[in-house]
């Protein structure tokens, strides 16, 4: 059952303390909350622009394991590493994925 609102001076509920005492919404922690957030949004910025320096194929293993169930974090973080040998995983050609092949039969029109 929801409470009863009372309309306040400007067509509002009447007094913010009812509806934070209701609600449990405390409007001294917003600050902080919001520099969590950005502290969390900073480091995934960081691990995203570290992630796709060694290019489309480890990011592609990278959601294969994600999908396959690994922990986040710490598949972020490990794939974040390999940015310092993106050069030499490139010069390996890891960096891609391999060109389709076509193979020939022998058998026409099968």
């Amino acid at each position: 059952m929801a409470p009863e609102t009372r309309a306040g001076p400007r067509g509002g509920a009447a007094g913010s303390e009812e509806i934070t005492k209701f609600s449990g919404f405390d409007p001294h922690k917003l600050p902080q909350a919001e520099n969590q957030i950005a502290s969390r949004n900073r480091g995934l910025q960081h691990l995203a622009a570290r992630i796709h320096e060694p290019g489309e194929r480890p990011l592609y293993e990278l959601f294969l394991e994600l999908e396959r169930g690994a922990d986040l974090h710490d598949t972020l973080e490990r794939y974040a590493r390999l940015s310092p040998l993106a050069e030499f995983i490139a010069a390996l050609g890891g960096d891609r994925f391999a060109k389709p092949r076509v193979v020939a039969t022998g058998r026409c029109g099968l």
